[in-house]
């Protein structure tokens, strides 16, 4: 191994337990009598959001051959706040009632959410229509995060559609 892959794997180990995480909360969503749409939205934008960013990490990978320690941590801090963000939807998702789980960890997912989002403007490698549409998504989730709105995540869902789309366009 090298010491570009040594240094990559940490991010990517972050990343696939978020990955993970996400996916074994789908089978709630395939129970037909624990069904609710707005996690059920929450949780495939988080899952591509994740392999965006697993995506998104190749392209920085070369970098990692001459950074120092402190900015090593720029790499881990995105990963780190998705594997908490999705680790604050999944736990206790045993709960038989998915709605009244989800609604009492919408203010922590989502505020985590908004501050993943908020991490990626630190990345120069960004479009100005990536900073709207993240900018955007940022208020969004803060106020889904304060007001505990379910409505709002389909205005979410709709601008990760379009950022989706656009992402697709340009790649």
């Amino acid at each position: 191994m090298t010491e570009v892959e040594y240094l990559a794997f940490v991010p990517l180990l972050f990343y696939g337990i978020a990955l993970s995480e996400l996916l074994g909360l789908y089978k709630q969503m395939l129970d037909r009598e624990s069904f609710y749409l707005p996690f059920a939205l929450t949780i495939a934008v988080f899952t591509e959001l994740a392999v965006w960013n697993v995506y998104g990490y190749y392209f920085h990978i070369e970098k990692l051959s001459t950074v120092a320690y402190i900015g090593y941590w720029s790499f881990l801090v995105q990963p780190i706040i998705l594997t908490l963000t999705v680790n604050s939807l999944a736990s206790d998702s045993n709960c038989a009632d998915t709605k009244l789980h989800f609604e009492s960890r919408m203010r922590v997912t989502y505020s985590l959410m908004a501050l993943f989002l908020l991490s990626h403007f630190a990345d120069a490698t960004q479009t100005e229509q990536n900073h709207l549409l993240r900018g955007i998504g940022v208020a969004l989730c803060l106020v889904v995060a304060v007001t505990r709105r379910t409505d709002i995540i389909y205005w979410l869902a709709v601008i990760w559609f379009i950022s989706f789309i656009t992402r697709i366009l340009r790649t």
